[in-house]
């Protein structure tokens, strides 16, 4: 790997990248993606006024039997089942574990709220509880550009869409859709304040964080154009200074391009939609099946690209808007509108891949969306145990 000061040489990143959009090998024609879920959670403790921070260190012992559960820099709980066929069985074994971590955490007085920022305590009242070279190397880095990145980190907490990747054109194609879809997800599902240099009482928050943490390191509106994606990815991990000399030595191009955050992130077999706030579960379900189908379903995947490449603003200024008045806007509320209807369409032929009331689901969300609401305009509340 060849390093130039803070720089590291786009040749030494090509092979790397290209292993990140390799695509599963087993995808056969006519596959449909399999779905992996990923929820952060903010811990809370109930204390009559403004709720107590919970450290790692306290819900450790109660956790640590239980696979598929880890931990954020600032404490926040990551829940990670294992990728399914079916957003169906995915939505399902989310809940199961979603049950038993918000059980055994109440047993000791724990709540978990999903939000897609912590608007309780300031930076200062949550501290690096991860200390690993790499979050180490990120929270310093980012306090030398200012506070939206440990704010990224500690404060923020997201809903990540994990959908398989199909090698080849088809693998390019959901590409290319994701990055579109992003900012509308971004703003469809916006659970969170906005941030403008502290918390405020509106729906845009975590989207306009992730965009000030290091646009270097993210690269909002970049990927959605023509071409070839692994150069663009390559320019995008070149153009980012390597956090120290374990980031940059011989070797290190995976190390590095770990510390990279854009709102899709290729992942090899799957790509990890990161767009959307951390949600609650039947918020969940729906982000699921909506982005599952549109980059799965290829009509879909077509159709919904097409029209969002065509018939509205540009990706940075799409971006703009899902930071800002997000779905307020007209043209975001259309495009929100044109996907939420591209994916209604292909329900039917898509079965038991989609959860029961899938249609239904989405029809609800058409109207939250055309009546300018999002999950952020209910006030947050812990995360209920699924029913029996």
């Amino acid at each position: 790997m060849t390093v130039t000061g803070t720089t590291v040489s786009p040749a030494a990143l090509v092979g790397a990248v290209e292993s990140l959009f390799s695509g599963d090998d087993s995808w056969a024609p006519g596959d449909l993606p399999t779905v992996g879920l990923e929820l952060e959670l903010v811990p809370l403790r109930p204390t009559g006024g403004r709720p107590a921070p919970v450290t790692v260190a306290e819900m450790e012992p109660l956790l640590a039997s239980l696979a598929g559960v880890t931990f954020e820099p600032g404490g926040q709980v990551e829940l990670n089942p294992p990728p399914q066929p079916t957003v169906t069985a995915a939505v399902a074994v989310l809940g199961t574990l979603a049950a038993e971590t918000a059980r055994r955490l109440a047993a000791a007085g724990i709540e978990l709220v999903a939000t897609g920022l912590n608007p309780w305590h300031t930076l200062d009242e949550l501290p690096l509880q991860l200390t690993t070279e790499r979050y180490v190397a990120m929270d310093r880095h980012f306090a030398s550009i200012g506070p939206a990145g440990r704010a990224f980190m500690r404060q923020s907490a997201s809903t990540q869409l994990c959908i398989g990747l199909a090698p080849g054109a088809a693998g390019q194609q959901q590409w290319r859709a994701a990055n579109l879809l992003a900012p509308v997800l971004a703003a469809v599902f916006a659970n969170s304040p906005r941030y403008e240099g502290r918390l405020l009482a509106t729906a845009g928050g975590r989207t306009a964080i992730c965009r000030l943490a290091d646009p270097d390191r993210a690269g909002h509106g970049r990927f959605p154009a023509p071409g070839n994606q692994v150069a663009a990815y390559v320019a995008l991990a070149a153009g980012a200074r390597p956090l120290g000399p374990g980031f940059s030595a011989p070797g290190a191009e995976a190390r590095h391009l770990s510390t990279l955050f854009p709102p899709v992130r290729p992942r090899g077999t799957y790509l990890e939609v990161r767009s959307v706030d951390s949600l609650p579960l039947h918020e969940v379900r729906t982000a699921a099946s909506l982005g599952a189908v549109l980059l799965g379903d290829p009509q879909a995947r077509s159709l919904v690209s097409g029209r969002l490449a065509t018939e509205f603003p540009g990706p940075c200024e799409m971006w703009d808007l899902a930071a800002g008045p997000g779905i307020r806007h007209r043209a975001l509320r259309r495009a929100a509108l044109v996907a939420v209807e591209a994916a209604h369409v292909a329900v039917d032929r898509l079965g038991p891949y989609l959860p029961p009331g899938t249609a239904d689901d989405l029809e609800a969300l058409a109207r939250r969306v055309a009546a300018e609401r999002t999950p952020g305009d209910t006030p947050a509340a812990a995360l209920a145990p699924a029913p029996a």
